[in-house]
């Protein structure tokens, strides 16, 4: 079996990249850059924007599961005029873009890893539960949100 993961060097992916190299499936770790501790085994593939690259059609032939963590996240001192604008377009329209690309080759698999912050910021009486109304805070959060929504509507129409 192959797996794509996108953000192959981030806090989760590289832990999954890990993981799936361990139980012996072939993994393509998509990147902005080449790794410092590239992981023995992972197949890295340099994309530096996930919007649309013309990478895609190549990268994507053969693969039966991609997962998609990669994001625009941890911005803590934010110099862009519109950072809103920025999220939706890296972590909605970009997710879009992936998977329809999915979609389009094939892939019966799409992973998508979004965030807790769609459901808020913190719960004190009891924890988050998967029926919960979302609430997201900030912009990362709403873009998550959103990009769960693009999601919806592409299962749905598929």
């Amino acid at each position: 079996m192959k797996v794509l993961v996108t953000g192959a060097s981030g806090f989760v992916g590289s832990v999954l990249c890990r993981n799936l190299i361990a139980r012996g499936l072939t993994t393509t770790g998509i990147v902005r850059h080449f790794p410092a501790n590239p992981l023995p085994g992972v197949d890295y593939q340099i994309v530096p924007d996930l919007g649309k690259s013309k990478l895609w059609n190549e990268i994507l032939v053969g693969v039966d599961v991609f997962v998609h963590c990669a994001a625009r996240a941890h911005v803590m001192r934010d110099s862009e005029i519109d950072p809103l604008a920025v999220f939706r377009e890296i972590n909605v329209e970009g997710t879009r873009y992936l998977a329809e690309h999915a979609v389009n080759h094939g892939i019966k698999r799409f992973v998508y890893i979004s965030s807790i912050k769609v459901n808020g910021e913190g719960t004190s009486e009891r924890p988050f539960k998967a029926d919960d109304k979302p609430s997201p805070e900030d912009y990362y959060g709403i873009s998550k949100w959103e990009a769960e929504q693009v999601l919806q509507k592409i299962v749905c129409n598929s």
